[in-house]
């Protein structure tokens, strides 16, 4: 007989910029990855900031708005096979993750002069690298928490097996959410480099 360990989804919400590129799925890791945009209007950095600040990602958690965001989201699953001794062994263990990253599009790029598109280009580089970061974050988060279900090959008891992996689970993802905070308040959200 079989058990399936039910899934649970985490939601790690950071602010600020992104790349948008293809991502090749680890080993046991499913990756969703897309990158958003949103229009910004405005004939220089004032007017950017202002409609970045009027219709930019807000962060779920804080209610904050910011020119740029990361939302990412985690789920796993595993099933568990009970051994004649009463104990229980892990096996088929999935997880997936979710990167959603939002950023400005400013509309006027194309018929703009030289000197503001380059001051454009470096404001949109500045974010995208950001959010960079968190995305890379959050994949480092699901590669983790898939190592560690894969760790677990040892027998483990029945009774209370769902509830310690998954508190083991949360706690893994926990550390990475800090990293994102911490990343944000070393970087003033984006504004300086790390």
């Amino acid at each position: 007989m079989r058990r399936r360990g039910r899934a649970l989804r985490l939601l790690g919400a950071v602010g600020v910029g992104f790349l948008a590129a293809p991502v090749s799925a680890d080993a046991g890791v499913d990756v969703d990855d897309s990158v958003e945009h949103y229009v910004v209007t405005g004939d220089d950095a004032r007017q950017w900031q202002a409609a970045m600040q009027a219709h930019g990602p807000r962060d779920p958690v804080s209610g904050l708005t910011y020119s740029g965001f990361t939302r990412w989201h985690v789920t796993w699953s595993w099933d568990t096979y009970p051994l004649a001794d009463g104990d229980c062994q892990l096996g088929g263990h999935r997880v997936h993750v979710e990167v959603v990253v939002r950023l400005p599009e400013w509309s006027g790029r194309t018929a703009a002069s030289g000197p503001l598109r380059r001051e454009w280009d470096a404001l949109y580089a500045r974010l995208r690298a950001h959010e960079a970061l968190h995305r890379d974050n959050a994949l480092a988060a699901a590669r983790a928490l898939d190592a560690m279900l894969a760790g677990m090959d040892a027998p483990i008891p029945c009774a209370g097996a769902r509830k310690r992996i998954d508190r083991e689970a949360r706690d893994l993802l926990a550390r990475f959410r800090e990293e994102d905070r911490r990343l944000d308040r070393e970087t003033r959200h984006g504004r300086v480099e790390p």
